[in-house]
Order: C-alpha cells, then structure tokens, then sequence
C-alpha cells in the first residue's frame, strides 16, 4: 500500500472519512528524525495494508493540519479513528514503538494530560 500525501485541502476526505484508522506521520523535509523514521512508516504502510492508511503531512506546507492536530514537536503520529484524534505520539525512530502507535486499539484521550515538548528536531 502507498503512503497518501495529505493537505489542508483534501484533509476531510481523505482522513476524518476514512472507513479505516488513519496513522498521520506529521514531518517536515529539513527534520532529520524524520528522515529516520519515513522507512518505519512506509513499512507499517504495507504490513497494515487494509487494516490501516497511512498518510503523511508535511507540517511546513500544510500549517493549518500541524495546528488542528496540535503539532508542536515533530515528527509525530496520530492515530485518527471515526473521525477523532484516538492515539497520538512524539515518534521515536524504533520500529515497535512506531507499530505500537499505529495500532488502532491503543485509544488515547483526544486531548492528553501529559506535558508536550515544545522542541522540534
């Protein structure tokens, strides 16, 4: 399965519509931790094939997506089900960890009592 190149623009429809959960790779080209885990997600891509879209927004080009999903550290993920935010994580560049934020059962709370960093790569 290929990885979908989500904007502002065709966000709605190809994301919050979805029949299936959607894994976001939130990233920018200049960000080298997310150089390092473009593989992992491309790999969950095919190993999630029909169970999962993955989809990847480039946070520089398409500001308003960063803002709706509260990016302030990239790169991240979210896991967006039924419309809904229902897992987010800062990723890490570890194939398990990014497996384990794919997956559609581990629902997080839309918004998180955690603190978020406010570092980006």
């Amino acid at each position: 399965m290929t990885v979908l190149h989500v904007t502002d623009a065709t966000f709605e429809a190809q994301v919050l519509t979805s029949e299936l959960p959607v894994l976001i790779d939130l990233y920018a080209d200049w960000c080298q931790p997310c150089k390092m885990i473009a593989p992992l997600v491309e790999k969950l891509a095919t190993e999630y094939a029909g169970k999962l879209v993955v989809a990847k927004v480039n946070v520089d080009e398409n500001p308003g997506l960063a803002q709706a999903l509260r990016a302030q550290s990239i790169p991240m993920l979210v896991v967006v089900a039924g419309g809904r935010v229902a897992a987010e994580q800062v990723a890490r560049s570890t194939r398990r960890r990014c497996a384990s934020s794919s997956n559609p059962s581990c629902r997080a709370p839309a918004t998180s009592s955690r603190p978020r960093s406010s570092r980006r790569c």
